[in-house]
């Protein structure tokens, strides 16, 4: 079906990670714009990796990125809370929720960024200790995803979530169960990180059959299998090219956007690989 002309590409936030460490500002992001561009990606991921990251994203730094999105003709594919993370770490943490007012923050700041529709937030390892109780911690996360997508809703965006190896919502058949018992809200979905789900030891290339139309958002990094290490997708053992044939059979019809961290000077290199590397499965199929 000659997909290599048709599909839109993007780069996740680990391209900032990799150019600026674990903390930048909306202004770092937006000065990567033009070079994200010109490799031929069309999408990008704006996040805010610590809560106090939020403070850069002023209204002039915002209006400066509407303009240089609309010259380049680039948009968000999603946006990233990753600082809500740390919130889905323990019990004490999902009781604390210190991360919800600045989610809200956010929400408000995002809506006045051109083409921004959708918000991802990271579900990361949960950590369990002598005595816990499981039931209660997963109704804590459950009530706390549920006032997430009441919020996201109200502002007239999609929420997503990317699940982490040993996460309190165990894998994609986890997310159906959340997304089920939260009343199969349309506006929530999986943002399908090949490196965490072949990490994880999941069926991958089943994946976007049991999702359906619930996979919104892609992290497309490569993996060896053995380390939670992601690589450009081409360097290790993801079977990308079984995996892109499903996801676009599944009816998907996002962006395809890559995601590794690497050192600053290879950036623009290997992520132009990881490009032409799915270019060329998607000519393929």
């Amino acid at each position: 079906m000659a997909l290599d002309s048709s599909v839109p590409f993007g780069v996740s936030p680990a391209w900032f990670i990799s150019k600026f460490g674990e903390g930048f500002t909306l202004a770092q992001m937006v000065s990567q714009l033009p070079t994200i561009h010109s490799l031929g990606f069309d999408f990008w991921q704006p996040e805010v990796f610590r809560k106090e990251d939020l403070q850069s994203w002023t209204p002039g730094d915002i209006s400066k990125l509407n303009r240089v999105q609309a010259d380049l003709g680039v948009s968000p594919s999603q946006g990233v809370a990753h600082f809500l993370m740390n919130d889905f770490t323990s019990p004490d943490s999902l009781r604390a929720k210190v991360g919800l007012p600045y989610f809200r923050d956010l929400l408000a700041k995002a809506k006045t960024i051109d083409g921004f529709k959708r918000i991802c937030f990271p579900l990361p390892p949960f950590i369990f200790s002598p005595g816990l109780d499981y039931l209660t911690s997963y109704e804590m996360l459950r009530s706390y995803v549920a006032q997430l997508l009441e919020m996201t809703q109200a502002m007239g965006f999609e929420l997503t979530v990317e699940i982490m190896p040993g996460s309190l919502v165990q894998g994609t058949e986890g997310f159906l169960r959340l997304w089920n018992e939260l009343g199969s809200p349309a506006h929530f979905g999986f943002c399908l990180d090949s490196g965490h789900v072949w990490g994880g030891r999941e069926h991958l290339v089943s994946l976007p059959q049991r999702l359906g139309m619930q996979l919104r958002s892609t992290h497309l990094g490569d993996h060896d299998g053995s380390e939670l290490v992601k690589k450009a997708p081409g360097r290790g053992t993801v079977p990308f090219e079984a995996l892109l044939r499903e996801v676009y059979q599944s009816g998907y019809d996002g962006s395809l956007d890559i995601e590794f961290v690497c050192e600053p000077s290879a950036v623009e290199n290997q992520y132009k690989q990881g490009l032409e590397y799915l270019k060329g499965i998607l000519k393929s199929l």
